[in-house]
């Protein structure tokens, strides 16, 4: 049952699993780009834990294959920097197709690790050697999460942003006569069915000092019955305002292709919303800056609003009497005065 399941799973990608894929290739190139930029990173890492084929049969690239072409054409181009996949893969018949694809890109570095990735992530660690990295994990179910392997990983690892597909509808599924599968996979035992992924998120961040991990739930773009979790966790307040503005675009074509999720207008119109959450978050702080709202705003609310309409938002509680201290923008210093009730 299971074996033929996993065999029919990359006949064709699912909606799911095809806007998990455009999410997290929005954000391979520019994520790639901006690390590039930086001279002293001469090489980019891109660690691929749960591999599978690589490629749908229908055609429709999988993770690895847009690590590939990342790779690829940052060779062909000339990139000052260089891309190095690893893909780690544990079934027998998916090595041998995602072997057959790294053929089909001689251009682009990569290395497969034919075995189960939590085994191996003392070697992984070993290859990267403090470079820049991006994790991508998705195992196949919420059970194949490791979190106290996991959190090796990332403090191994260093300079890295990790991405993971919650599959946090499988707890239901589990919870009741597997429950330690899903405390293996979250970290601790005090989850709820409702807070598997709060919890997971909160002992991320602990365990390995990132800002607050940023969650993306894809069903609440789209409308639809998807149950895909997409959490970037990372150190840099930067890679959350990538993370947001890039899925806030591609939420958007998604959009217009589908029927689905928010036009450009509607985000438009939220700004009542983004206003009045910023509002709230101001009466807990002493003093901010307008990139701190931004922050704060988008590690909290991945995907509602693209990072132009929260500054016109927080413009907006300038002008409304709100008052910031913003020593760093000085086109926006002003006296502090915190929001009293009824003014």
């Amino acid at each position: 049952m299971a074996t033929r399941y996993h065999g029919q799973f990359f006949d064709k990608a699912t909606t799911q699993s095809q806007v998990k894929l455009r999410v997290y290739s929005t954000y391979l190139r520019p994520w790639a780009a901006k690390l590039g930029s930086n001279p002293l990173n001469r090489r980019l890492w891109i660690v691929d834990g749960f591999a599978g084929r690589g490629r749908y049969k229908d055609g429709t690239a999988g993770s690895p294959e847009l690590a590939m072409q990342l790779a690829r054409d940052a060779a062909l181009e000339g990139r000052r920097y260089k891309v190095q996949c690893i893909f780690g893969e544990t079934r027998e018949a998916n090595q041998g197709v995602l072997r057959s694809l790294r053929g089909q890109y001689p251009d682009a570095s990569s290395l497969l690790i034919e075995d189960d990735f939590w085994n191996r992530i003392e070697d992984v660690i070993g290859l990267v050697s403090g470079e820049p990295s991006l994790v991508f994990i998705d195992p196949f179910g919420l059970a194949g999460l490791r979190f106290e392997r996991l959190v090796t990983l990332v403090n191994g690892l260093g300079k890295v942003d990790l991405i993971v597909n919650l599959r946090t509808p499988a707890a239901v599924r589990l919870a009741p006569k597997m429950s330690e599968r899903i405390s293996r996979a979250v970290g601790t035992s005090d989850w709820t069915l409702e807070t598997v992924s709060e919890i997971f998120r909160r002992n991320l961040s602990r365990a390995c000092n990132f800002l607050p991990p940023a969650p993306l739930m894809i069903n609440d773009r789209l409308a639809g019955r998807l149950h895909t979790e997409l959490v970037l966790a990372s150190r840099a307040p930067d890679a959350y305002l990538l993370w947001n503005d890039e899925i806030v675009k591609e939420v958007e074509r998604l959009g217009a292709e589908t029927a689905l999720g928010d036009s450009a207008a509607s985000r438009d119109q939220s700004i009542d919303l983004v206003t009045d959450r910023l509002r709230e978050w101001t009466t807990r702080q002493r003093t901010w800056r307008r990139s701190d709202a931004i922050d704060f705003y988008v590690v909290n609310y991945c995907g509602d609003a693209h990072s132009g309409t929260i500054k016109r938002a927080h413009e907006r509680l300038l002008t409304l009497g709100v008052e910031c201290l913003n020593p760093r923008e000085p086109v926006e210093a002003r006296r502090y005065a915190k929001v009293a009730a009824g003014t």
